[in-house]
């Protein structure tokens, strides 16, 4: 089935190329279109009109992390916007007037570096569950920084066939988890500081948490039942 992309027209330009990308990359991965043609996007300047301007003391509502995967991706988007439109409809107190901040990677071209100080100016961190989740270890250290810093945590199931089980029984026994990573992947582990019962201790806390689900290809009748829950349970500050 394609999948689902949303393309806002009055989003920020990065938001559109963003979408403009979730949407070539759906049709080629899609459509059979042979050798004689080719799937093309470009911009002017592709730097200046992707790149959101960040300003380093602008705080974020949420930070979305997840593996970067195809689909992944696609729904991430999907959240980001629909997060976005309905906050002031369950958070009333906020500025109606201006769109609250959602921090998603896909947005910018930025030094991972600092995606800490990211997740340091965040109210919350959703983190997208997907049964490949392990394989991509800065998903893992932006779960311990965000525990570290007080950060709520929300995680979000995105497939109906998540399994929980594997990882709260990995959560439990951090020796069991070594097997998970490779060698590059514990080299950036101790890069920044975080040692195997560290993460241990922060995905017991986030599955401990009560899950709130958000499926890309559920009706819209459906996600917009699943983003109230999950607007209701974010942080405000």
């Amino acid at each position: 089935a394609m999948p689902r992309v949303v393309i806002d027209p009055s989003g920020a330009t990065s938001a559109l190329w963003a979408s403009a990308f979730d949407l070539s990359r759906a049709i080629y991965e899609q459509a059979d279109m042979g050798n004689e043609y080719s799937l093309q996007y470009t911009t002017q300047n592709p730097v200046r009109d992707f790149v959101t301007p960040d300003d380093p003391d602008q705080d974020y509502l949420a930070f979305i992390s997840y593996h970067h995967s195809a689909e992944s991706v696609v729904v991430a988007r999907i959240l980001k916007l629909m997060i976005e439109s309905h906050m002031p409809a369950t958070h009333p107190e906020l500025d109606s007037t201006s769109t609250p901040r959602i921090f998603l990677d896909a947005d910018s071209l930025f030094d991972l570096s600092s995606l800490v100080s990211h997740i340091e100016r965040s109210n919350n961190l959703i983190v997208l569950l997907t049964n490949d989740l392990l394989q991509r270890p800065w998903v893992i250290i932006e779960l311990v920084h965000a525990v570290r810093n007080g950060v709520s945590v929300l995680p979000v199931p995105i497939s109906k066939d998540f399994d929980f089980r594997p990882y709260i029984s990995s959560s439990s026994d951090y020796k069991e988890l070594v097997n998970r990573f490779d060698d590059k992947a514990k080299a950036l582990f101790q890069k920044e500081g975080i040692r195997m019962p560290e993460i241990s201790r922060a995905l017991k806390k986030m599955f401990n948490i009560i899950a709130q689900p958000f499926y890309g290809h559920c009706s819209e009748t459906v996600q917009r039942a699943q983003i109230f829950e999950i607007t209701r349970r974010l942080s405000v500050g």
